[in-house]
Formats: structure tokens, C-alpha cells, sequence
């Protein structure tokens, strides 16, 4: 049970830090595929019958939902400079 777990630290580590760096639309897909795979998996537990935590995940997905940039927080400030 360990052993996939550490194969795939040392794989998704380094592709995570490279995708970091890169940025812009491999960063976002690579973030999505993350995300489709996470609920595929949740979606198993859940036919499977395990009862995962579901405040604390309801939460935690508010959470990240409420602090994720917009794509107004990425562009330049419409606001005229003072200098």
C-alpha cells in the first residue's frame, strides 16, 4: 500500500513544481484533470458505501472556492495611476 503512494510522490512532485513554474493553461489543466480525478474517487467511496466526512468537505470546498483568484485578481488594475 505504501509503495504506489511513494511512486507517485516522486512523480507528481516534480511534475507539480515544473507545472508551477510554467503557469498559465498546462498549470490550469493540470489542476482540473487533479480535481475530475478527486471526485471520481469520491464518487467510488460513495457507491461503495463509506461515509466520508461530509460537513467538513462541504466546508473545505467553500473554503477554497471563496479564496481562489478571480480572472479580474489576474489582470492589470483598471485603476488610473498617481504618478
Amino acid at each position: 500500500m505504501l509503495l504506489p503512494r511513494v511512486i507517485t510522490a516522486l512523480v507528481g512532485i516534480p511534475i507539480t513544481l515544473i507545472l508551477v513554474h510554467i503557469g498559465n493553461l498546462p498549470f490550469i489543466s493540470f489542476v482540473f484533470t487533479i480535481i475530475i480525478l478527486s471526485l471520481y474517487e469520491y464518487a467510488v467511496l460513495m457507491k461503495l458505501g463509506a461515509k466520508p466526512l461530509q460537513n467538513f468537505t462541504l466546508f473545505f470546498f467553500g473554503c477554497l472556492l471563496y479564496t481562489s483568484p478571480s480572472p479580474r485578481d489576474l489582470s492589470t488594475s483598471r485603476m488610473p495611476s498617481s504618478a
